[in-house]
C-alpha cells in the first residue's frame, strides 16, 4: 500500500517516532518542525497576497491603503474560508483536492500562464528597455529561451500532468469534479484581466517618467551651478 501525503505525516511517522529511544522529545521536536514549516509557509503566502494587492491599490489616486489593515484583512478572509471548509466534517476531502489541484498539477499551468503574460503582454522588450537604464544588457539567448523554450517545455509538462490525471486509472474522479478543480487555473489569467483593463501602471509609468526628467533637470542645474562658480 503506497502511503503519502497527510496519512505519511500524521500516522506512519508519529508511529515510527514511538519506536525510537526517548519518543516524547522526538515527537515534540518533529510537531514543532512541522508547526514551523507551515508558518514559514504561510508567511510566503500571505506576504505575496498582501503586498501584491497593496501595491496595485495604492496606485490609484483615490487609494492610499495602510499594509496592515490589507494584511489583517487578508488574514481573516483565508481564516473564515478554511473555518468554513478544511474545519467541517468534509475537510479532509477538500483538502485533498486543494492539495492535488493547486499545488502540482496547476502548478505547472500557472508557469506556463506567467511565461505568456511576462513575456508577450508585458512585452519582454519593455523590460529589457528597463534594464539597460541601469547599464545592463540582456543576452539574446536569455530573450530566445523565454519567447520559445520556456513556454514549450512548461505547456509540455501541463499537458503531460493534465493526461496522467485523467488518466490515471488508481484515483477514480467523477469529470464534474475534474472541471471544477481545474478552474482553479484560471485565477492568474482573471487576475491579469483585471489588472490590464484597469491598467494601474499608467499612472506608475507616468510618475517616474516625471521623476527621471526632474531628476535630470535637477543634475542639470547642479552642473550649471559648478560651471558657473568656476
Amino acid at each position: 500500500m503506497k502511503v503519502q501525503g497527510m496519512e505519511l505525516t500524521f500516522v506512519v511517522y508519529p508511529a515510527l517516532i514511538n519506536t525510537l529511544p526517548f519518543p516524547h522529545l522526538w515527537s515534540i521536536l518533529f510537531f514543532t518542525m512541522m508547526t514551523m514549516l507551515g508558518l514559514g509557509t504561510e508567511y510566503v503566502f500571505i506576504e505575496v497576497c498582501s503586498e501584491t494587492f497593496h501595491g496595485t491599490c495604492n496606485r490609484r489616486k483615490n487609494y492610499k491603503g495602510k499594509k496592515i489593515v490589507m494584511t489583517f484583512t487578508f488574514c481573516l478572509i483565508i481564516l473564515l474560508l478554511n473555518l468554513t471548509f478544511f474545519a467541517s466534517s468534509a475537510g479532509y476531502y477538500w483538502l485533498k483536492y486543494v492539495d492535488h489541484y493547486s499545488t502540482s498539477i496547476n502548478l505547472v499551468i500557472f508557469s506556463f500562464i506567467q511565461i505568456v503574460l511576462f513575456v508577450y503582454l508585458l512585452p519582454i522588450e519593455d523590460l529589457v528597455e528597463r534594464v539597460k537604464k541601469f547599464g545592463e544588457t540582456t543576452p539574446k539567448l536569455y530573450i530566445f529561451c523565454l519567447k520559445c523554450i520556456c513556454p514549450a517545455f512548461s505547456l509540455f509538462l501541463s499537458a503531460m500532468a493534465v493526461y496522467g490525471d485523467i488518466t490515471n486509472k488508481n484515483k477514480p474522479k467523477m469529470l464534474i469534479d475534474q472541471l471544477v478543480c481545474y478552474t482553479i487555473f484560471l485565477i492568474p489569467a482573471f487576475s491579469f484581466l483585471v489588472i490590464y483593463l484597469w491598467n494601474p501602471f499608467e499612472k506608475y509609468d507616468s510618475e517616474s517618467m516625471a521623476a527621471d526628467k526632474s531628476a535630470s533637470l535637477f543634475d542639470n542645474s547642479n552642473e550649471l551651478k559648478e560651471l558657473n562658480n568656476s
